[in-house]
């Protein structure tokens, strides 16, 4: 199914389904791939990468701040989903999505994750009024990829609405307009 509006809800068999389209929500992370001069900061082993538009990390065991971050505002109970894409993987990729300021929460895993070369989305509803995005890379020697296409927008709905909506439900039958099933 496809929807031109953001968000629709209908009810068959007295389930109710939730389509999300995020093509019309507002983009929070600004510019959303990487360029050179823009927003985003970039820490202890990151570094802009033209002419990919993109982050990329190279793993030297450094300490001190190891994120890619910018200022985006995440309010209170509010759902955001994030999608990222990693290439050009050698040895792990291993990330950890944080939403900061008034107070530090995990968006997605609690831990770093060893994400694979692709895209990726994360669903996370914030807690606190925080003003920072950050992406953490793990120090590991060796490991070196590309980070790309990070968006961040909010979401109509709270994300048990995804999984156990969106994710898992079936789609109703499809019937012509005088009620009958059409033929394949």
């Amino acid at each position: 199914l496809v929807f031109a509006w953001p968000s629709e809800s209908f009810q068959s068999n007295h389930r109710q389904f939730h389509y999300y389209n995020d093509l019309n929500a507002t983009e929070l992370a600004d510019n959303y791939s990487f360029t050179n001069g823009s927003t985003w900061a970039f820490g202890t082993g990151w570094a802009w990468s033209d002419p990919l538009n993109a982050a990329t990390w190279s793993g030297t065991a450094a300490s001190g701040n190891n994120s890619v971050n910018q200022s985006i505002q995440f309010a209170a109970t509010k759902t955001y989903r994030v999608k990222f894409s990693i290439a050009s993987r050698v040895g792990s990729a291993k990330l950890l999505f944080r939403a900061q300021g008034a107070t530090t929460e995990d968006i997605g895993p609690a831990s770093y994750t060893d994400y694979a070369d692709g895209a990726h989305t994360l669903n996370f509803t914030s807690t606190y009024n925080n003003t920072e995005f950050h992406i953490h890379a793990f120090d590991t020697d060796g490991d070196s990829f590309t980070l790309t296409q990070v968006s961040v927008k909010e979401t109509p709905f709270p994300i048990s609405d995804y999984s156990t909506k969106v994710q898992t439900q079936a789609l109703p039958a499809v019937y012509k307009v005088d009620g009958t099933e059409p033929s394949i």
